[in-house]
C-alpha cells in the first residue's frame, strides 16, 4: 500500500467515524466513489443505496463508466444507480446526461472532487453545487452528512482572501482581524479554503440546519498534491433561530488544530 492509499483509507475511517456518531444506519449515498469503490466498500453493510457519479476519462467515458457499474454488480451494492457526466452539472441541473433524475434527499454527501474549491474551467461551479446540495437537502428537511475533498490548487482571483477578510463583519468581537489575517497568510492555503468552504455552507444551510464542521484533515495526494478533506454534519432545525449560532461556528471553526494525518 503506497502512502496515498495509506492516508486515504485513514480518512475514510475518521470520516465513518463520524458518520456512525451522526445518524443511524442505513444510509442512502450519492457522490463520487474511487474507480474502485473503496469508500463504498468500507460502508457496504450500512447503506441502502448508492448512487454514484462517473465522468470517466475524455474519450473513453463508456468504458470508465461501465466498468464501476460492473464493480457495483460484483460487490452486490443494494440500489445501485449510475449517473453519467460532471457532478456539479449533474447537481445543478438535477439530472445526468441521459436525463436521469437525482432522487434526494441523501444521508451522505460524498464531493470527492479533482482539483481545487474554485475550478479554472468553472471557478464558481464547485460552490454553486454544494449551495445546491444544502438547498435540495433543506427544502426536504433532512439531517446528512456532507463530504468534501479537494486539493490546495486553486483559480479564485481573490475570491478566498475576500471572503476570509469581510468575515471580520460576520464574527464582529468573536475573531480579532489579526486572526483573519493570519489565515490568509498561511503558506499552506488549506486552513483558508476550509474557512471559505465552511462559511459557504453555513450561510447556505443555516436557514434549515444547524451546521458543525467537524476538523479538517490535511494529507498527501499523489505527486504530493497537498489534500485536504472536510466534513460537515447539518442538522435539520425544530425552528429557524439559526443565524447567530452559526456565526459562534463559524467563528470557532478557525480556531481548529487540522488532523494531519501522516502524524496519526
Amino acid at each position: 500500500m503506497n502512502s496515498f492509499t495509506s492516508a486515504k483509507s485513514k480518512v475514510r475511517e475518521l470520516n465513518l467515524t463520524l458518520l456512525r456518531n451522526r445518524i443511524p444506519p442505513p444510509w442512502k449515498y450519492f457522490g463520487l466513489p474511487s474507480t474502485s469503490m473503496e469508500d463504498v466498500e468500507l460502508l457496504k453493510d450500512s447503506l441502502s443505496c448508492v448512487h454514484a457519479v462517473e465522468r470517466g476519462i475524455e474519450g473513453r467515458e463508456w468504458k470508465v463508466q461501465h466498468n464501476l457499474a460492473v464493480t457495483a454488480i460484483l460487490k452486490g451494492y443494494r440500489g445501485f444507480k449510475l449517473f453519467r457526466g460532471d457532478i456539479d452539472e449533474i447537481i445543478l441541473e438535477s439530472h445526468d446526461q441521459g436525463k436521469q433524475m437525482l432522487d434526494w434527499p441523501y444521508d451522505l454527501v460524498n464531493l470527492d472532487y479533482t482539483g481545487g474549491i474554485i475550478y479554472k474551467n468553472s471557478p464558481l461551479n464547485r460552490v454553486k453545487s454544494i449551495q445546491k446540495v444544502v438547498e435540495e437537502q433543506g427544502n426536504r428537511e433532512t439531517s446528512f452528512v456532507l463530504l468534501i475533498t479537494v486539493n490546495d490548487k486553486h483559480y479564485d482571483e481573490g475570491e478566498i482572501s475576500k471572503v476570509i477578510k469581510e468575515l471580520g463583519k460576520e464574527c464582529g468581537a468573536l475573531v480579532s482581524p489579526e486572526t483573519l489575517g493570519e489565515i490568509d497568510r498561511r503558506e499552506d492555503r488549506r486552513f483558508a479554503i476550509f474557512i471559505y468552504t465552511t462559511y459557504v455552507v453555513i450561510t447556505t444551510g443555516r436557514r434549515w440546519f444547524r451546521v458543525e464542521p467537524l476538523k479538517p484533515i490535511f494529507y498527501f495526494g499523489t505527486g504530493e498534491y497537498k489534500m485536504l478533506n472536510m466534513s460537515f454534519y447539518l442538522e435539520a432545525l425544530q425552528n429557524r433561530d439559526a443565524p447567530a449560532q452559526g456565526t459562534k461556528i463559524l467563528c470557532k471553526a478557525m480556531a481548529y488544530e487540522p488532523i494531519e494525518v501522516e502524524k496519526l
